[in-house]
Formats: C-alpha cells, structure tokens, sequence
C-alpha cells in the first residue's frame, strides 16, 4: 500500500488546499483548479502538472487522507501491549482526530453524493482493499489478545468482536463530536471545533469527554464477557 499513498510535497499542498478551502466553508462542487491551487500556494499552471482535472484532484485527496489516517492510526495503537490500551489508545485518536483534523476526510465526502463516492473509490480499488485488508488484520490481532486476557468470552468470533469495536467506537465518535463542535447557539457545525476559551468551560467540557470515554470502555468490555 506505501507506494500508493506516496506524494511529491506539491502534491500534499493541493490536497490541503482542498481541505482548507473545505473548512472554509466552500463547497466542493463550486471549487475551481484555479481556486484549489491559490489554496496550495501555486498557479493553475503548476496544479496541471500533476492533475488533469478537478475529479482528479480529487480523488487523489481522498486516497491520499485515507492513506495517511490508516498509517497514523496504525501507528497510534501498534506500541501498546494489551488489550484495554488499545482500546483507549483507539479512542484517545478519535478524539486527536476530531479536535485536529476533523474535517480531512468527512467535510469532502459530506459534499458528494453516493454516486460521486462510489466513482472515486473506484479509481483506487486496489487502495480500498488494501486498507480494509489491513485493518481487518489489525482487528484480528487486537482480538487475539482480547481473548488471551480473558477479556473476550470464547463463543464471541473475531467478526463479531470488530464489529462491536467499531459500532462503540463510532457511537463514541457522534457523542465527542456533538460535545466538540456545537457553537455558542447549540448548532453543529462542521468545520474544527473551537474550543472554549474559558478555562473552567474548557476543563468541564474535557471532564465530559474522559466521562464519555470511560462508559464506552466499560460497555466494550460488558459486551465481550
């Protein structure tokens, strides 16, 4: 997959221009090369070099944030040596995740439609299956050592346990993202949530998310006995 996911330094510029105007408030459909490059810090001209079209920019952009979340999580969990810390560490990057780079990849799927989605997966298939391949293979030994703990019963499958994982983990994921990114009037929003300013609304509002982390580890591990 490393071959896949490797792009010249100009190459990244575009595809954070894409994010940046994203977070911005632009929407896809309206963005122009023109607009993305000036985003990139570079002309029309120079963003040619490297794409033949807006499509392909892209496309390309979300190979290139799936690729980089896949390595960065995989990195995130792969020290720990047990069970529960890599369910906490799984959950302590959702969190990473929506306070520092939230809307790399949702704010651009949010601005396609299912048909545009599925022809840009297509592009890159043999991506795709490779990231599912590799998660899947992490699920299966983050399981194993569930289960050489004690801390998965033996009629529960390895399927059933990543899928578990995933579901508490995305409901967390809604939960945190609520908590992070309503405005001053209660409306969600969503571009990188902006932290309260006061230091007590601050404090209480990181109180609400560690609450909110240790009930979801707690009913992982109910669900798995």
């Amino acid at each position: 997959m490393k071959e896949k996911c490797e792009y010249s330094t100009k190459e990244i510029a575009i595809f954070e221009g894409v994010i940046d105007l994203l977070q911005k408030g632009h929407s896809l459909h309206e963005l122009k090369v023109a607009d993305i490059a000036a985003a990139a810090g570079m002309g029309k001209g120079t963003a040619y070099e490297y794409f033949s079209s807006k499509e392909d920019i892209i496309s390309a952009a979300i190979s290139y944030h799936v690729c980089h979340e896949f390595d960065a999580f995989s990195a995130f969990v792969n020290d720990e040596a047990d069970f529960l810390g890599i369910v906490e560490k799984c959950i302590d990057y959702v969190v990473d995740m929506l306070q520092t780079r939230f809307s790399s990849l949702l704010l651009m799927f949010l601005n396609l439609n299912y048909a545009e989605m599925k022809r840009m997966n297509s592009k890159t298939p043999e991506l795709m299956a490779s990231v599912e391949a590799g998660i899947v293979k992490m699920s299966q030994s983050i399981y194993e050592m569930g289960r050489a703990e004690g801390l998965i019963a033996e009629e529960i499958h390895a399927d059933e346990c990543r899928l578990l994982l995933v579901g508490m983990i995305s409901a967390f994921s809604n939960e945190a993202r609520f908590m992070l990114s309503r405005s001053t009037d209660g409306v969600m929003t969503l571009s990188l949530p902006q932290l309260p300013k006061d230091p007590a609304a601050r404090q209480h509002l990181q109180e609400g998310i560690e609450s909110l982390k240790k009930r979801t580890i707690n009913l992982i591990l109910r669900a798995l006995k």
